[in-house]
């Protein structure tokens, strides 16, 4: 971490609404080092970027014309066809 990141003070706010659930929130999985996310955010953007040359090659060896293009959804056919 940065010196930065390590003096930031943070404000948290959590939920509780006195149920035995609630005080799962003090053991949250979704906290994280934001210095961490961006690294695997960055190494999942190169693995992407890498699949995306490889198709692409492909086109350019047996000649297909075309483009190749990153689609984001949660419905693959879906996302294909738009």
């Amino acid at each position: 971490m940065t010196e930065e990141a390590k003096t930031e003070e943070k404000t948290v706010v959590i939920a509780m609404d006195g149920s035995e659930y609630s005080k799962f929130a003090f053991k949250s999985p979704y906290s994280y080092d934001p210095e961490v996310l961006e690294i695997i955010f960055k190494k999942e953007k190169d693995r992407v970027t890498q699949k995306l040359q490889q198709f692409s090659q492909l086109l350019t060896e047996y000649g297909v014309p075309g483009t190749v293009k990153s689609a984001h959804t949660s419905n693959p056919g879906e996302g294909i066809v738009k």
